[in-house]
């Protein structure tokens, strides 16, 4: 009688899984496979050989798979699978061919256009298109001149169905993470356009007065996949998108008025366009010019033309802020003004070698203290890259740091430091 007794306990009161030994109870079901919980290993998981139409702690809950896939949705052979991002809808990346994509594989090119391979860092999304994140964040101009560094431009996205495989390949369907894509308005003119010059005309924004340049979220995959505005200056991670078969700094041909792209001397991973760049033109693009007159015939001993108009020159002593520009002042002309990010480039180029981090007096700052940077020379230019801290009011350049942004810092202003001084074309003591 004991026995069935027992028997009967045994039969009414079921097993509980508990988080020691957590497997020994097979708690899994529908052919999944138990092992110790990844965020826990007190506790089991049953991820692996879970169906992917089913789900839960013990894969106990399933859904008929042919709810999203009862319309044979899949073309070109591709299967049909609940979406890994969303288990009510589906997706059709097993057997699509590696030259069609989209959600239903119905977007195919000719096999010949399929990438072998990307560079490093880069991912074929698109057939055709290698893909990257930036591991830095930067305003919308900077972001595409990282692209520009390694090869591409911020992307372009020509319809919904690249839309739908850039953001599948590259994210996960759940974190939404901003990323810049090509096209904005920086200049606030009322026209968006892509930043490499596409004419593709596909968007999925809104237009909100004073917010000009375009982010993707990864993470957002229900139609409509939409995109979203933001300032120009703020911070994110780059897009980046070049040709297959591309590689290396000079791969998208990113020099324009003839000039011709080179490794950069400063860094192997980027590029300059400093050969065949005609005289009145400047910037890593050479895509700055100024009429031909502009351009000095010659410029006082010691000093260089580092931007065409203008020539520049370094002390040989070291200074407080002020001295630094009485220095200046001395020889002709003031501590330096830099009025936009190619000069800025151009500048730390033609006076730097790239690679040593040496720090010079700008004429940028605050020496009085009074809560305002002023150019020393009285310029109205509005540019600048550094971010204030209190008690440091002077601006120094360093040469060397040739990656965007192009920082600048704040130190002391009685700090002694070399001056870089700017004189107009023609200018002599």
């Amino acid at each position: 009688m004991w026995r069935i007794a027992i028997l009967m306990f045994v039969f009414i009161y079921p097993r509980t899984v508990h988080a020691t030994g957590a497997c020994d109870s097979n708690p899994c079901l529908n052919g999944a496979l138990c092992e110790p919980a990844s965020y826990d290993s007190n506790s089991f998981q049953c991820e692996t050989n879970c169906p992917s139409n089913c789900y839960g702690q013990q894969c106990e809950t399933c859904v008929a798979a042919s709810c999203a896939c009862a319309s044979n949705p899949c073309q070109n052979g591709a299967t049909c699978e609940l979406a890994s991002y969303d288990s009510s809808s589906f997706q059709c990346e097993m057997n699509c061919p590696s030259n069609c994509y989209g959600q239903q594989c119905e977007v195919c090119v000719p096999a010949a256009s399929v990438c072998a391979s990307c560079p490093s860092g880069f991912t074929q999304a698109v057939p055709g298109s290698c893909f990257a994140i930036s591991p830095g964040s930067y305003s919308f101009i900077d972001a595409d001149a990282y692209c520009i560094s390694v090869g591409g431009r911020l992307a372009t996205v020509n319809d919904a169905t690249e839309d739908y495989e850039i953001r599948r390949v590259l994210g996960d369907g759940t974190e939404y993470m901003p990323f810049w894509i090509g096209s904005g308005d920086p200049n606030s003119i009322g026209a968006y356009t892509w930043i490499d010059g596409s004419s593709s005309t596909y968007s999925t924004r809104e237009h909100i007065s004073g917010y000009c340049c375009t982010i993707l979220k990864l993470g957002y995959m229900a139609p409509p996949l939409q995109w979203f505005l933001f300032q120009c200056i703020e911070a994110y991670q780059a897009m980046c998108r070049l040709p297959c078969g591309a590689s290396g700094a000079c791969a998208s041909n990113p020099c324009q008025n003839g000039a011709t792209c080179e490794l950069a001397s400063y860094d192997s991973s980027s590029f300059q366009c400093e050969t065949n760049c005609p005289s009145n033109c400047y910037g890593q693009l050479c895509e700055v010019c100024v009429p031909a007159a502009s351009v000095c015939a010659s410029c006082p001993s010691g000093f260089t033309q580092a931007v065409p108009g203008s020539c520049f020159a370094i002390s040989p002593g070291s200074y407080s802020f002020i001295d630094a520009d009485a220095y200046c002042i001395s020889v002709g002309g003031r501590l330096a003004t830099v009025n936009d990010a190619t000069e800025d480039y151009e500048i730390r180029r033609v006076l730097g070698d790239g690679t040593e981090y040496m720090p010079f007096w700008i004429g940028s700052g605050d020496p009085n203290s009074i809560g305002a940077y002023t150019w020393i020379d009285g310029s109205s230019s509005t540019y600048s890259t550094r971010e204030h801290i209190s008690g440091y009011c002077c601006t120094i350049l360093k040469l060397g740091y040739m990656a965007p942004p192009l920082q600048w810092f704040l130190f002391q202003c009685i700090e002694a430091y070399q001056a870089m001084c700017r004189l107009n074309c023609g200018s002599s003591k």
